[in-house]
């Protein structure tokens, strides 16, 4: 078995270039971002849950002449650059990347920037290509994780890529398997297509390890080589178990202070894993644990630290780490914080947590497995919490398949959920049901539990045509509806009656022959002979009219499509209708709509304004009543 550097022979004579799609959402902020991915990755592979999972974050000096067959590596880079410019390819960031990479590896020494985990299960290797090492190193575009783990597109990979001045990483891990422990190890450079000195065309990729069947090596012979080991013990045992990655070249430390971001990246994403004493880590000698968390929100030298390098950006991340202080103390069990644990019918076993404070920002924190995934869950009933009082909450799904239904719907880069992501239609439908449902059973807590109490401010019905209600919260989009009448004016009473419920004609009027009114009913009836042969009959449906306020509405060029604004008084089901003002004269039966945005039920809250987009039969002349409406199955007839 020869060792070395070897690039696959390129048969399809294609092109490769030296940048990636799955690199580019690092470009911005490497080293969060690269801190979020590896954690991710190990917290999904911990072994022991009654011990946390440790990530270690090192910034080390080598010799250039330890790199594992270094004359072939230097070959392959200047062979990549002079095809690149043979090729008459003219980006000069590509040149000027390569032309550093060989500076770099012309000095003594160069710094490698390396990710140890333990209390993980490790890189298993075999002969199938499901197997995780397989999969890190060999693949693209592509993960061997569950539905419910973190990283399952297979993109976070390449993090490591992004913050080496060489494009090069080494990857070693110690892993369990029939009864033994093993080690492998296997070095990858992402460089662009070269011609070897035989002018024949290689693959930008390139793989040390064996260069017969590019396998990776599971000794750990190279004594001078080292530090790219995971262990360079004989006699593996449970405690070498883990993941080293050395990315060659750290490209991300000009400001000397990359321990700093990526700590309080870690502290941003990862509160909930750090404070359960799921997590451990230790940064450059910056160790977070459940023990010292609430330290670094203490810590002047810290924060100073970040701030003085962050330039405008300075006061944006220090309102968001003071965020992050809150919920880190929602986690805490006090007199402020409300606990509510549920079994929702989609997601199982989920838990709310809320603190009610003056000056908190009235945010919610959606968290899975551990990992902060989004602040904004992009559903209605959760977009604005106008008439809540100074909140902050932290939600979590405490079921493994709830878990994987949330999962489904992550982008890659895990910041939001999407209800259309999942690609089969049932599980597209499941998704959509189980993110609705979550909304409510959210918003319906809120409601409950921080909704303001005494005087408040109120929108009296008949003076909507003097004053308007609309107020935005802050960070909140503005809406196209425009209030005709001109700047808001704010009116604060005292708590009033609820509102009417507004007038819905009955679209069947009864047949009632005229005559005097019918005697009171007797206290004692005689029942009614029944039927001889009743058969079955048909369901009863009661229409119950529920409450809606602040209705306006605005109307497009061609009269038929409008958009309709309202803020429902009540919270659950319900379908509308659409009147012509009676101040108009009209008849009270029913406009005739086309089409709206959502021909069926619709879910509403309580107090959410609402927008929805209506077409129209006939063009519109005059102005609009809306009227919102249950259907309740009675006893059959």
């Amino acid at each position: 078995m020869t060792i070395g550097w070897e690039h696959p022979i390129d048969s399809l004579k294609g092109w490769e270039g030296i940048n990636s799609a799955d690199m580019e959402w690092f470009r911005d902020e490497p080293l969060e971002k690269l801190a979020r991915e590896c954690v991710q990755n190990a917290l999904d592979a911990g072994l022991d849950n009654s011990k946390p999972v440790k990530v270690e974050f090192d910034l080390i000096d080598v010799k250039v002449d330890s790199i594992p067959d270094l004359k072939a590596l230097k070959k392959n880079i200047n062979s990549a650059l002079e095809t690149y410019k043979n090729e008459q390819m003219a980006d000069s960031k590509v040149i000027n990347l390569y032309e550093n990479a060989n500076k770099l590896l012309s000095k003594d020494t160069m710094s490698v920037f390396q990710i140890i985990d333990s209390n993980t299960s490790g890189m298993a290797w075999d002969d199938s290509k499901k197997c995780d090492f397989f999969t890190y190193m060999r693949a693209s575009s592509h993960s061997s994780k569950g539905g419910d783990s973190g990283g399952s597109f297979g993109i976070g990979k390449m993090a490591p890529f992004v913050v080496s001045g060489i494009r090069t990483i080494f990857a070693s891990s110690v892993y369990r398997q029939d009864n033994g422990y093993h080690q492998v190890t296997q070095g990858k450079a992402e460089l662009s297509s070269l011609n070897d000195d035989e002018g024949i065309l290689r693959r930008k990729v390139g793989l040390w390890g064996n260069k017969e069947n590019f396998d990776p090596v599971h000794s750990n012979e190279l004594i001078d080589s080292s530090w790219i080991y995971k262990s360079t013990s004989n006699e593996l045992n449970e405690e070498n178990i883990g993941t080293k990655i050395s990315s060659l070249g750290f490209n991300k430390n000009q400001n000397k202070i990359w321990q700093y971001e990526i700590a309080s990246s870690i502290i941003k994403n990862f509160f909930v894993a750090i404070h359960t004493n799921r997590l451990e880590v230790n940064v450059g000698g910056l160790a977070i644990s459940s023990g010292s968390l609430n330290n670094y929100f203490k810590m002047d030298a810290f924060a100073q630290k970040i701030k003085a390098n962050k330039y405008v950006d300075s006061l944006d991340w220090e309102k968001e780490f003071d965020i992050t202080r809150q919920y880190v103390e929602s986690l805490d069990n006090n007199p402020k914080v409300k606990v509510i644990k549920n079994k929702l019918q989609y997601l199982g076993n989920c838990e709310l947590r809320i603190k009610i404070e003056e000056n908190l920002p009235k945010r919610i924190c959606y968290i899975r497995n551990g990992m902060k995934i989004t602040e904004d869950l992009g559903v209605s009933g959760v977009k604005s919490f106008s008439g809540l009082m100074e909140f902050v909450a932290i939600f979590q799904c405490l079921n493994k398949k709830g878990n994987e239904i949330l999962r489904s719907m992550e982008n890659p880069s895990h910041n939001a959920f999407d209800p259309k992501r999942p690609e089969d239609a049932e599980e597209r439908a499941l998704a959509s049901n189980a993110i609705n449902e979550l909304a409510y059973w959210i918003r319906s807590n809120l409601n409950e539990f921080a909704r303001k109490q005494g005087e408040e401010a109120k929108d009296i019905q008949e003076l909507l045509e003097f004053f308007s209600w609309e107020e935005e919260e802050e960070g909140e989009k503005g809406s196209e509806e425009v209030n005709p009448f001109g700047k808001p004016v704010k009116v604060k009473v005292k708590r009033a009656s609820r509102k009417r419920l507004p007038k819905i004609p009955n679209p069947k009027p009864s047949r009632k022959r005229p005559g005097p009114d019918p005697s009171p009913p007797s206290p004692n009836p005689i029942p009614t002979p029944p039927n001889p042969d009743p058969g079955p009959g048909p369901d009863v449906k009661i229409r119950i009219p529920v409450a809606v306020g602040n209705f306006r509405f605005l109307k497009k060029a061609n009269g038929k499509s409008i958009k309709l604004f309202f803020t429902p008084e009540f919270s659950g089901e319900a379908n509308f209708e659409l009147f012509r003002s009676e101040a108009d004269g009209r008849g009270s039966n029913p406009i005739k709509m086309i089409k709206h945005n959502d021909t069926k039920a619709q879910i509403f809250v309580e107090g959410e304004r609402t927008e929805i987009n209506v077409e129209l039969h006939d063009e519109l002349d005059g102005s609009l009543e809306i009227a919102l409406f249950q259907f309740l199955k009675g006893a059959k007839s």
